[in-house]
């Protein structure tokens, strides 16, 4: 009798941590799409989902003062996704705002594609980018940061300078 409590007690633990670890990824899942623009699945499961319509709003604003508080909320809301921001990197005029983009990209979990397109972007990126650029590879990967720095023969003094 007591093993049979047991392990329906055990079944009903399992059951509520399965429940719980699969409820909040794709809960990640929805929230992160849903600021992205990829889809508004989330409005249909999670009525509190003002904040990140706030955000969304935030993101799609013709004031880039607004825009760019859109772009840091992502980073406090744990939403980095590289390729919404690399698309976003290439849409966007401002500097500051693209130096900006590249500072978040450095906290993407999609480190590999991250360095690829940095990587890629930097001989036609300006002074101050191309520093951005050199920070957020160093952050994401040392070892390629230096092979990087020796392949492009860049100059000490200026690597000092991150």
């Amino acid at each position: 009798m007591k093993t049979k409590k047991t392990k329906t007690l055990l079944l009903a633990i399992f059951l509520l941590l399965l429940g719980y670890v699969s409820g909040s990824a794709i809960g990640n899942i929805f929230i992160t799409q849903f600021i992205t623009g990829k889809s508004n699945k989330i409005l249909l499961l999670y009525r509190p989902a003002y904040e990140y319509k706030y955000i969304l709003n935030l993101l799609n604003n013709s004031n880039e003062y607004k825009r760019l508080a859109g772009y840091y909320s992502l980073l406090e809301n744990r939403r980095i996704d590289s390729d919404f921001l690399i698309e976003r990197y290439k849409r966007e005029e401002k500097r500051y705002i693209k130096r900006s983009i590249i500072w978040l990209l450095g906290y993407s979990k999609n480190k590999k594609d991250v360095i690829e397109y940095i990587s890629n972007i930097y001989p036609y990126s300006p002074g101050k980018i191309k520093k951005e650029i050199l920070r957020t590879m160093k952050r994401l990967n040392l070892q390629y940061f230096n092979n990087f720095v020796k392949s492009k023969k860049i100059d000490k003094k200026y690597i000092n300078d991150l």
